[in-house]
């Protein structure tokens, strides 16, 4: 045997070991939503309470190809239409590359898009479509991927009480309120109301930090007796959000307010739900009645009094340890 005869055999042998190569690796579609793998027992879950009425969400459906040769996509089909869903996709039939092409100009996804739009109050159903391509497997040539609505109930979790603690007079003291939602789903706030019989409280919707002074409305604070404010706010799924509540006081008495927080899609915080703000209420306290003490006009060389009563206002015993004028 010559050597081109070897040569020509060697040949022969490689190129038949490629051709067995791609094909014992066919195409393997690859389903992602929203960067993660698709789940074809439960599907893509909905929540419709994650927009508004006439909001929407786009769902990023990406394909690839796990495979050795090329994936062709011949096409994509509605099951059914809805009026809920729509599909946006790209000009058909789509080549994916394989592992084992070296043709470069071929992609190496295809991108879907699915909008998901709230026309109405109550949405429910579930709506899919289908992905006609040459994959290996018989049961992926038609490829389903659904979309199930599923209502999520949010949770928002706020304290009880809020204690700003002890605040003396011409300070200034600031507590973080921590709004939280347990829900899988989008909590929205559309209100709050703050309101104190003391005018010298004050309520970010935020975080504030400066402790030389509290925050005013052209801060963008609420203030007590200010009523039911209306508010566009949302904590997602499994989150919080920071306010912040100011006491300034001109007086050592204990003071409160009340926040409520109104959530429309949390049934137990749709008429609201409170937290009481504290501040000065723990530790020792003196309350001093009159203040200041006024003697009012008196006629030259004539004596008079004034009663006054010294209190302790606070939780733990006040000590006095000096009285002078």
């Amino acid at each position: 045997m010559t050597s081109q005869v070897r040569f020509g055999l060697l040949l022969a042998m490689i190129v038949v070991s490629c051709a067995r190569s791609k094909v014992g690796n066919p195409p393997d579609i690859v389903v992602e939503v929203n960067g993660q793998a698709y789940n074809r027992a439960a599907g893509v879950l909905v929540d419709p309470t994650s927009v508004q009425v006439g909001g929407s969400n786009t769902f990023a459906v990406r394909l690839t190809n796990a495979g050795g040769s090329d994936l062709v996509v011949r096409a994509i089909k509605e099951r059914a239409s809805s009026p809920y869903f729509r599909l946006e996709v790209p000009s058909l039939p789509y080549t994916i590359r394989g592992g084992e092409s070296s043709d470069s100009n071929i992609p190496p996804e295809l991108d879907i898009k699915v909008i998901f739009t709230r026309t109405e109050d109550i949405v429910t159903g579930q709506w899919s479509f289908v992905i006609e391509s040459n994959d290996k497997d018989a049961q992926d040539t038609n490829y389903e991927v659904v979309f199930k609505i599923q209502e999520c109930t949010p949770h928002l979790v706020l304290p009880n009480t809020v204690d700003i603690g002890r605040v003396n007079v011409g300070e200034v003291g600031v507590q973080q309120i921590e709004l939280g939602n347990t829900a899988g789903c989008t909590l929205w706030i559309d209100a709050v109301q703050f309101t104190s019989e003391s005018d010298r409280f004050s309520l970010f919707l935020g975080e504030w930090n400066d402790t030389t002074k509290c925050p005013t409305p052209q801060d963008g604070a609420l203030v007590p007796q200010s009523g039911k404010v209306p508010q566009q706010i949302s904590i997602g799924p499994r989150s919080t959000i920071v306010w912040t509540a100011c006491y300034a006081p001109n007086t050592a008495s204990p003071a409160s307010a009340k926040l409520a927080v109104f959530a429309p899609n949390d049934p137990d915080a749709k008429d609201g739900k409170v937290t009481e703000i504290l501040a000065n209420t723990t530790g020792p306290c003196i309350e001093v009645k009159p203040n200041p003490v006024e003697f009012g006009a008196k006629i030259v060389g004539s004596t008079t009094g004034v009663s006054v009563q010294i209190k302790s206002c606070g939780t733990e015993p006040l000590v006095i340890t000096d009285i002078y004028l």
